[in-house]
């Protein structure tokens, strides 16, 4: 095992082989494997689109979760009402689903996840930000790219990015805080160790 993350009442695996395994509450398809049982009491294995890639990296959300394919792709899967699956629309999926649109030219390598928002690292240092953000939690310009639903005004269903890579540089990354009853992106700039005179530290929390 590489490790595992816990999302509500279920658990996602990352093997050194990039398999991803699960087990736990089944609702929504949020497993991953497709099969409609409420609950899987040992691990099953994730297949479907990650039969043939290799996963490098995990996050999981409340009731979904995000991987990332070694060739930089990133694949969603369960429950989708504020859009955190990112693919463009909100009805759950229970099987791993490309995430496609401008950011499949990206090359992503790490994620991050709160209960229903999420941020992605690219390789050349941009962040990307979806899901919901009915407190401004994916920051000032989200309005702009805001994906409106009828019934979710505050939704964002598709990934934008926050800054491109010469206005911002990511030193660790993204740091997922559990917190509870509420949801924010705090971003700060700290007195920065050379050689990156602009370093700026991103972090995502929930209450």
């Amino acid at each position: 095992m590489i490790v595992a993350r816990v999302g509500n009442s279920h658990t996602q695996v990352l093997t050194q082989t990039g398999r991803v395994w699960c087990f736990g509450n089944n609702r929504h398809g949020k497993l991953g494997t497709g099969s409609d049982v409420d609950s899987e009491f040992g691990p099953q294995p994730v297949a479907g689109a990650l039969s043939y890639v290799r996963v490098v990296h995990i996050s999981c959300g409340d009731t979904h979760t995000l991987v990332v394919a070694e060739t930089g792709r990133m694949f969603s899967w369960g429950f989708n009402d504020s859009g955190q699956l990112g693919l463009g629309h909100m009805t759950s999926c229970s099987t791993p689903t490309l995430i496609e649109g401008i950011i499949a030219q990206e090359q992503v390598v790490f994620t991050a996840s709160s209960t229903v928002t999420n941020a992605a690292v690219t390789s050349s240092n941009a962040i990307w930000l979806w899901g919901m953000n009915g407190c401004g939690q994916m920051g000032p310009i989200a309005q702009k790219h805001q994906t409106l639903f009828q019934d979710h005004p505050t939704a964002n269903a598709v990934p934008y990015v926050l800054a491109p890579a010469p206005m911002l540089r990511v030193r660790h990354m993204l740091h997922v805080h559990h917190v509870r009853h509420m949801h924010h992106i705090h971003t700060y700039a700290p007195p920065p160790p050379p050689p990156l005179p602009h370093t700026h530290n991103i972090h995502m929390y929930y209450y």
